[in-house]
């Protein structure tokens, strides 16, 4: 736990787009991502008044070792089902990371942000 004297400051937790489906072979990985989530939601409560804030990002799928280990049919078909029609760079995902690290975010907490090409 953050020590008292921490009086200000930004945390940044990452879940995933799966904290909020049910993906069939993926349940416990599924719960805890969403445990990430309620537990952001609860330290968000707890530090406000300390103007700590916490948030969440949740990616949807990104361009990483394993995603792009799958087979090309594999990782198209997947792509096929995102609103965009690609994968997330790892750049698009920490740009939201940055931001909610940033004054420019303040005012935002408690929040989970979806960042998954409009796959909801």
């Amino acid at each position: 736990m953050l020590q008292a004297s921490v009086t200000d400051g930004a945390i940044v937790n990452v879940s995933s787009r799966a904290a909020n489906d049910c993906l069939t072979g993926f349940s416990v990985y599924s719960a805890c991502k969403a445990a990430v989530v309620s537990f952001t939601r609860c330290m968000a409560a707890e530090l406000a008044k300390r103007h700590i804030r916490c948030n969440a990002v949740l990616p949807g799928l990104t361009e990483t070792p394993p995603v792009l280990r799958m087979g090309d049919q594999r990782r198209n078909a997947l792509c096929a089902t995102i609103p965009v029609g690609r994968l997330a760079s790892t750049r698009e995902i920490a740009q939201v990371v940055a931001f909610l690290c940033s004054p420019e975010s303040s005012y935002v907490v408690g929040a989970a942000w979806v960042v998954a090409g409009g796959k909801q």
